[in-house]
């Protein structure tokens, strides 16, 4: 991990309620590759149907309700 010795939990168990996330949750591949192993791959992460891209290169954007994550 490119945070030296420090472990994933380490870093998080120093994390501070409502501020940002250190540099590296967001630069450092073995995190990233924590996370979809982790996250990504067990679970289903739904954006949109395939109907909404009918061509190649063809995008929509979304927003979450406003309740969801509570």
């Amino acid at each position: 991990m490119a945070t030296g010795d420090e472990s994933l939990e380490a870093l998080v168990a120093r994390q501070r309620p409502g501020w940002s996330l250190e540099r590296a949750f967001y630069s450092d591949p073995a995190i990233f590759e924590q996370e979809r192993e982790r996250l990504l791959s067990r679970h289903w992460i739904l954006a949109g149907h395939v109907a909404q891209l009918p061509q190649d290169g063809d995008f929509f954007l979304s927003r979450s309700p406003a309740n969801a994550w509570h």
